[in-house]
């Protein structure tokens, strides 16, 4: 069934667009939404007729609904009453990407490096994939400062306390304030 799907896609790059077809990002979408789904919709466990998959599959198929839902969001903006603010979102989208997001990626992996340093010891900032998650987590939600009042500091060490109370500061000051501010006047 899901390869009834290709059968358009594969008209409109023989017969209507040729190769604009691949600079158009919503075939992109598209087709990463129905080569993904494929390999999940296939069976190819041991245990014959069960919805049992393996986890790669599992992988694809999440990145198949991802990408579906996307895709939905092409259709929508052809409505009226929703098109609108489906346009108004593509638009902020490449804005932050193209001015905005190589600031905040400065920023992210500054405060990154500084809060593994400083607070190695935290189960938060173990490693730096894991503090990159947490203090993108901490930007998200507003810091988050009923959760990190204390700082969960184990160093004992006098000065690594201070500098963590100073970065935690800056943090406070440059993306709480400065930066959100400025991703609220892109919009």
């Amino acid at each position: 069934m899901t390869f009834l799907f290709f059968i358009p896609q594969i008209y409109h790059i023989v017969v209507t667009f040729g190769l604009e077809y691949f600079k158009q990002f919503k075939n992109f979408i598209k087709w990463t939404a129905y080569t993904t789904a494929l390999p999940f919709l296939i069976d190819l466990s041991e245990c014959e007729n069960t919805p049992f998959r393996e986890t790669w599959q599992w992988i694809l198929g999440t990145v198949a609904i991802f990408m579906a839902w996307v895709d939905l969001l092409s259709y929508v903006e052809k409505f009226d009453l929703l098109g609108i603010y489906v346009s108004m979102l593509k638009r902020i989208t490449k804005t932050f990407i193209r001015k905005i997001f190589p600031i905040v990626l400065i920023f992210l992996i500054a405060f990154t490096l500084a809060f593994l340093c400083a607070r190695k010891k935290q189960d938060e900032f173990k490693d730096f994939w894991v503090a990159l998650l947490s203090i993108s987590a901490m930007m998200a939600d507003g810091f988050g400062y009923e959760d990190h009042s204390d700082f969960h500091i184990v160093d004992t060490h006098k000065y690594v306390v201070v500098i963590s109370h100073l970065i935690s500061s800056i943090f406070l000051i440059m993306i709480a304030i400065i930066l959100m501010n400025l991703m609220v006047n892109i919009g």
